[in-house]
């Protein structure tokens, strides 16, 4: 979680600072492994559906994260 926080060159975050004029607003960051990307091009990976795994983990922080946010 993070708050606060410049886009860091992510065009999505930088656009919700342009549209909101702030960037003091609550986030959660999830991040990619990057042993699992291997060769693909990263606008294909980052596209992809999330694995079994991923999704189980995903389940297991988004009440925390909702928490946070609200």
């Amino acid at each position: 979680m993070q708050k606060n926080r410049s886009s860091a060159g992510h065009n999505g975050i930088k656009s919700i600072i342009d549209t909101l004029k702030t960037q003091n607003f609550t986030r959660a960051r999830v991040g990619v492994r990057t042993e699992r990307k291997k060769n693909i091009p990263t606008d294909k990976f980052v596209l992809e559906n999330f694995s079994t795994t991923e999704l189980e983990l995903l389940k297991k922080i988004t009440p925390r994260i909702i928490k946070e946010i609200l």
